[in-house]
């Protein structure tokens, strides 16, 4: 699979802010941050970008914990799903 074969689906995910019900409120690293956004870095993958006072950082949706997923949160799990390699 070539990079322009991954990038299309990659960006239908950035949709995902359409469907999943952002803000949210999730523990990462034994802290509560609120999820204000999901963005498609240049380095490609798709990333939760979550507050905590400050600055926002960045996780890999494949790796934000989500002990209560969002209203919505079934797109985050097929997303999990594709970059694992399991949807085609």
């Amino acid at each position: 699979m070539g990079y322009r074969d991954v990038e299309e689906p990659l960006s239908g995910f950035h949709a995902l802010e359409e469907h999943v019900d952002l803000p949210f409120s999730t523990m990462v690293l034994g802290v509560d941050v609120t999820v204000v956004e999901a963005a498609l870095p240049s380095n490609g993958g798709l990333v939760a970008v979550p507050r905590r006072g400050g600055e926002p950082q960045s996780i890999d949706f494949r790796e934000l914990p989500l002990p209560s997923p969002p209203v919505g949160g079934d797109w985050i799990h097929v997303y999990r799903q594709w970059a694992a390699g399991g949807l085609v």
